[in-house]
């Protein structure tokens, strides 16, 4: 005999009422759900994406919880937040020092494991890496802002996204 499990009608972690999409269920509330936040920042600081050594999943919760970083952007103004990083336990002087040290060093990746990172929802490795050859092979010694822009633009054009292998129509259109 099979039990029927009623599906839940809110996000656990921040109350948001949930979401079906297809067979998922998701909390929509992608940058005030705590449990949604800690995700994405341990992606993107994994060894698969930005390779930032040093910085675990239990670090990014105490960081997220101490309201220090919340976005991807918010880890390189971590140098700026030195004293209220040593006050966080296991954050000592030489962690510190490694993790601004680990930070400036991903800030030079290249271009296809940033946009694996970012988390683009059907955007895997792979296909990151597809899209960078498409736009440019490095961002080394170039300026954030001055690639992000135009990386952006470059991403919202459909066009430019259909021709790219293993992109159609459903994945630029979700």
């Amino acid at each position: 005999t099979h039990k029927h499990i009623p599906s839940p009608t809110n996000c656990p972690a921040c109350g948001h009422l949930l979401v079906q999409e297809e067979i998922f269920i998701r909390c929509p509330d992608l940058f005030g759900c705590s449990e949604q936040i800690i995700a994405r920042l341990t992606h993107y600081v994994s060894k698969h994406c930005m390779d930032i050594d040093g910085l675990g999943p239990s670090y990014i919760i105490q960081l997220v919880e101490q309201w220090l970083i919340h976005s991807p952007v918010d880890l390189y103004n971590l140098h700026q937040y030195v004293d209220k990083l040593l006050s966080i336990d296991g954050f000592g002087t030489k962690r510190v020092d490694k993790l601004i040290s680990e930070l400036e060093r991903s800030k030079t990746t290249d271009l296809g494991r940033i946009i694996h990172a970012i988390g683009f929802p059907g955007i895997g490795k792979k296909m990151a890496q597809e899209i960078a050859k498409a736009y440019s092979t490095q961002v080394h010694n170039k300026q954030f802002t001055t690639w992000w822009s135009s990386l952006q633009t470059f991403l919202a054009d459909e066009a430019s996204m259909i021709a790219i292998h293993g992109i159609g129509d459903k994945l630029v259109h979700d």
